[in-house]
């Protein structure tokens, strides 16, 4: 047959068209099966990270420590100062410091234990008016719960199952904790005494030469925004800390410079520290303080300090820099205190950022990593001028 006759190229026609429809119907195909790995990978990772936690959770809080310390380690290494021993230095250092510090406020800290008994019967003596409408209506489920007794015949046996104390569930937090940061900073130690090696390894695992310079620019941009955004967080906590207790002091509360430490870690929990702080210093402050609105003025100036801090201070230093969204700040903290509990709302905004950075680097990605992202603060003023216009 003539390749140039109608039916020629009707045929010929009637093939492209079926060859373009089978090649698009592989490629979505394609993508409904990456897809699916994407989504069980993602269960996959979620299982291994909560069923994992005692192994992964340490070893992910040393990985960061790492990232976090990194840029010392350099800077340490300009002087000559070889990467095991300038790892050495530091997180030995570090480790001190912490041991250091959890042992001068233990003293406080047992103490406030011992007389917890006695702080809870003075916050029931204070609390004496708000308990007589509670007590009424125990007095009447008492009564009811009676009545229901007295209809039933046949006599059911009650299971008491004994609670461990306080103390026992405060140690053994305490030994699980220790060991975590135990693993942790010997996870950070063997990361940092390698120096380049990592870097080494990940650049000789890329085929392609913009492959190895992408991989090296995402572990450098990791490294420089953890690094940064840990290191003034710490910065700005350690400031806040000496503001509490200066208020503390000034407001004649026991234990200044222990609850200017607890201002101090707490702050590093998103959202929640700075209510957990406050609630704790406003129910230790109603059995020291003489009237009621003495002990509500303590919580108040607590709250009131790390409010301004979160709201204006650290968006201010940090938000030229790095900005995240508010609300994939609340998810992160969510799912990771799910998973892993306070550590896990620890580690939740360094994650948060490793994963942003990723994102910007990564063309898949960019759209996520958008949504990640937050507005800055000249971004804000650029808005509300034009509004105000």
């Amino acid at each position: 047959m003539d390749s140039s006759t109608p039916e020629a190229s009707a045929i010929r026609s009637r093939f492209t068209e079926s060859t373009s429809r089978d090649s698009a119907d592989t490629q979505s195909t394609v993508k409904a099966i990456y897809r699916v790995l994407v989504a069980i990978s993602l269960m996959l990772g979620a299982n291994l990270v909560y069923f994992g936690r005692d192994l992964v959770m340490p070893l992910i809080l040393g990985f960061l420590l790492a990232l976090t310390l990194s840029p010392v380690v350099r800077l340490l290494a300009r002087f000559r100062i070889p990467s095991p021993i300038a790892a050495s230095m530091i997180v030995v250092s570090a480790g001190a410091v912490i041991l250091l510090g959890t042992y001068s406020l233990s003293g406080s800290l047992s103490e406030m234990m011992d007389s917890a008994p006695e702080i809870r019967d003075r916050i029931e003596l204070r609390l004496q008016d708000l308990q007589k409408p509670i007590e009424s209506v125990e007095q009447a489920s008492d009564e009811l719960g009676s009545l229901v007794e007295s209809m039933n015949n046949e006599e059911d046996s009650t299971v008491v199952v004994e609670q461990p104390s306080i103390i026992t569930s405060a140690a053994s937090t305490l030994a699980t904790s220790a060991t975590t940061f135990a693993i942790a900073l010997f996870m950070a130690l063997f990361v940092l005494s390698t120096g380049t090696l990592f870097h080494e390894k990940l650049i000789a695992l890329m085929p392609v030469l913009s492959e190895k310079k992408k991989a090296l620019r995402i572990v450098y941009d990791v490294e420089s925004q953890v690094s940064r955004y840990l290191l003034t967080i710490t910065v700005i906590n350690a400031c806040l800390g000496l503001v509490v207790g200066l208020l503390m002091y000034a407001l004649n509360m026991s234990n200044p410079v222990m609850w200017g430490v607890v201002a101090m870690c707490l702050n590093f929990l998103p959202f929640i520290g700075a209510i957990i702080g406050a609630v704790t210093v406003g129910l230790v402050a109603m059995t020291s303080m003489d009237s009621i609105g003495a002990a509500l003025l303590i919580p108040a100036a607590y709250y009131g300090s790390s409010v301004i801090e979160g709201s204006l201070i650290t968006p201010y230093i940090i938000g030229h820099r790095l900005s995240l969204n508010i609300v994939a700040v609340f998810l992160s903290v969510t799912i990771w205190s799910w998973l892993w509990g306070m550590p896990g709302a620890l580690m939740a905004v360094p994650i948060l950022i490793v994963v942003k950075v990723i994102c910007d680097h990564v063309q898949g990605w960019a759209a996520f990593g958008h949504f990640l992202e937050g507005r800055s603060t000249w971004e804000s003023e650029r808005v509300d001028q034009t509004t105000s216009k």
